[in-house]
């Protein structure tokens, strides 16, 4: 992947990754049988945990198909590789603020998944305006509606607040929340930091 052309988004929108298999001779193919897929993805993975949250929707979309992936999804891992060949200048960036507060952002995907309708959940927790927490999950359970499926992810965020806020108590680190309250308020998708945990983005709103 060297000389791979870069890619401005990680994912494709317009890609099909679930759903029906496609035709067998697609599937089956000594292509795909030799290729490095777990290992990619092993990689991919590693990068998701530290510092790479514009890849974790992609990455763990594609490790659900390691055990038999086919040849769309093969595509779909060497485009995150190609995608981090343009974006090797990013970084998470911290900047010092008085003010020390959590600020989470919190966005589920409803129903989008055809293998079996599970929402996804997407957060981002920031601290000093830098990312410190960040995942894309499937949703336990089917949920029946959107606003079902965004209380579902609400619940997951506020769980990881709840958690990291005791983790800094713990090791004795400034208190990181206000009065210990949670304030939950509305943010429009354009400016929702976690939408590209739930789903792949175009290009302009990827870049936003």
């Amino acid at each position: 992947m060297n000389g791979c052309k870069p890619v401005t988004t990680p994912a494709d929108p317009n890609a099909k990754l679930d759903g029906n298999k496609q035709p067998k001779e697609d599937v089956e193919t000594e292509e795909i049988k030799n290729v490095p897929y777990q290992e990619a993805i092993g990689s991919l993975l590693f990068l998701c945990q530290g510092t790479r949250p514009d890849i974790t929707y992609a990455t763990c979309m594609l490790s659900r198909y390691s055990k038999k992936p086919e040849r769309r999804h093969w595509t779909a891992v060497k485009r995150i590789f190609r995608y981090l060949r343009g974006t090797t200048n990013l970084k998470l960036e911290f900047r010092k603020d008085k003010e020390q507060f959590l600020e989470a952002y919190s966005d589920a995907d409803w129903a989008n998944e055809l293998d079996d309708r599970r929402s996804i959940t997407g957060n981002v927790i920031k601290f000093q305006h830098g990312a410190i927490s960040w995942s894309s999950k499937k949703q336990k359970t089917v949920a029946l509606s959107t606003t079902e499926a965004e209380y579902m992810g609400l619940s997951t965020t506020c769980q990881e607040v709840l958690w990291l806020r005791m983790l800094a108590q713990e090791i004795d680190a400034t208190a990181v929340s206000e009065d210990g309250e949670i304030s939950i308020n509305h943010i429009p998708t354009d400016e929702m930091t976690a939408d590209s945990l739930t789903k792949p983005l175009f290009k302009q709103k990827h870049e936003t």
